[in-house]
């Protein structure tokens, strides 16, 4: 519970390294999100061959705890608690709990926000991360330009050439500079 306070009590918005490290999270969430979401899918499918009934209350169960943690995060992103908006099972049978999960809009709700998730939430934390990564790469490039082959020429945005180690500082530096600048400026609405 303290946990959970910790992470939903109103506080300072996270600095921007800690949604970088939010943004990473969700990359790495990725992966298991789409199999979660397939082997849910599978398993309400099967429930007319009576398999799926167990394995679906497993994995809505899953479902819901993994999006409540999804809810804490936003909690603590944006200062305020994300109420978890499930409707009660307490005492139910196993068909009974599940025609009432089922029949849950916030189930639905749910799924949807996963399908939302692993599209628009993936690209944006992989912006994020990226401008920021590119930045860093595009400012040190100077520093690793021997390790590439002598008739390197690396285009950077398409129309800027870098094809030494002054080109590198004279051109990585500044457009490093402006990938952090729009980290900087944007990563608080990614």
């Amino acid at each position: 519970a303290d946990q959970n306070r910790c992470m939903t009590s109103p506080r300072t918005a996270p600095t921007r390294l800690q949604l970088f490290g939010w943004g990473a999270a969700l990359i790495g969430l990725t992966a298991p999100s789409y199999v979660l979401l397939a082997v849910l899918l599978t398993s309400i499918g099967l429930i007319p061959i009576w398999i799926g009934v167990p394995a679906a209350l497993g994995l809505l169960a899953l479902l819901r705890k993994f999006l409540n943690f999804h809810r804490r995060q936003a909690g603590w992103v944006l200062g305020a608690e994300v109420e978890q908006p499930y409707r009660s099972t307490a005492g139910m049978g196993m068909y009974r709990r599940l025609i009432t999960m089922l029949r849950d809009q916030a189930t639905w709700r749910d799924v949807a926000f996963l399908f939302v998730e692993l599209v628009a939430g993936t690209a944006l934390a992989a912006t994020s991360i990226g401008m920021l990564l590119c930045g860093i790469g595009h400012i040190t490039l100077a520093t690793w330009w021997w390790a590439l082959p002598a008739d390197a020429d690396v285009d950077l945005i398409g129309f800027l050439s870098v094809h030494s180690t002054a080109s590198a500082i004279y051109v990585g530096v500044p457009v490093g500079i402006l990938y952090i600048a729009l980290w900087w400026w944007a990563s608080p609405h990614l």
